[in-house]
């Protein structure tokens, strides 16, 4: 565990140590750490894939927030054959949490018909709302701040907050040209504050409908011109394809009658 009253540069040095040293992978808790100080500690984490591994040993691996992936050119029971993907992290400027699907979780649509038994009833919520603007937007009840990640609960509703926001950090996903990457990284999550595309999970960084201010909110991710391109490409390529297998089928098919 963390001392938490140490300095920066003594925390960043001990969780360090910690990643590297860790044998008992389920010992190493996320919750000492945060949104500055999380990307240190879990970029290029490596890790041996035994031969026979089952997902949940692959998952031990990696702390127990993460899953093992076996490089490339690499072989089963090779040391460091490996790589930690870590997903499903959320920080704000004190703790950081990894999403259980329960008790610390992230919903999208948190009306209670379409939530599990144990969703309804969060330990932390991470999902927010603007304070601002006219947008939909609701959150699992919340009943104090402590509830909300965001350390913001109004009427019920977890609020984006300015003073902490969450970030969203993994290494499982994309850099901004598309390309898949394994770099750790953390991004400003739906609903905060941002300056420019770069700085949110979704990549878009816009004005909320009805704020008179010049103020810009990381939003859901927008569909581009090229978005909309590549996805008609793609489709095109895949009924192309079927369509050439299906003719040499039915070609095979017809000369074996002959």
């Amino acid at each position: 565990m963390i001392d938490k009253t140490a300095n920066s540069t003594d925390t960043q040095t001990n969780t360090n140590n910690i990643v590297k040293e860790e044998n008992n992978n389920s010992q190493f808790n996320i919750l000492s750490l945060n949104s500055k100080t999380i990307e240190s500690n879990l970029s290029k984490v490596s890790c041996t894939i035994p031969k026979n591994a089952t997902p949940t040993d692959l998952k031990k691996l990696c702390y127990n927030y993460g899953t093992c992936k076996l490089l490339e050119g690499k072989k089963e029971g090779e040391l460091n054959n490996g790589i930690c993907i870590f997903d499903n992290i959320f920080c704000n400027s004190n703790n950081c949490y990894h999403s259980d699907g329960c008790a610390n979780s992230y919903i999208k649509h948190a009306q209670p018909q379409y939530l599990r038994p144990c969703e309804k009833n969060p330990t932390v919520i991470f999902e927010t709302c603007p304070s601002i603007g006219k947008i939909s937007c609701t959150t699992r009840e919340c009943t104090s701040n402590e509830q909300c990640l965001s350390g913001s609960c109004v009427n019920k509703i977890c609020i984006a907050n300015n003073d902490n926001p969450i970030h969203y950090c993994s290494n499982n996903g994309t850099d901004e040209f598309g390309h898949t990457t394994d770099i750790f990284s953390c991004r400003l999550f739906f609903y905060e504050r941002c300056s420019k595309d770069s700085d949110c999970i979704t990549r878009n960084c816009a004005s909320i409908k009805d704020d008179n201010s010049d103020n810009l909110y990381c939003l859901e991710t927008k569909v581009t011109f090229e978005n909309v391109m590549a996805c008609t490409i793609t489709c095109a390529v895949v009924v192309i394809t079927l369509l050439i297998l299906h003719r040499i089928y039915r070609q095979a098919k017809r000369t074996k009658l002959y």
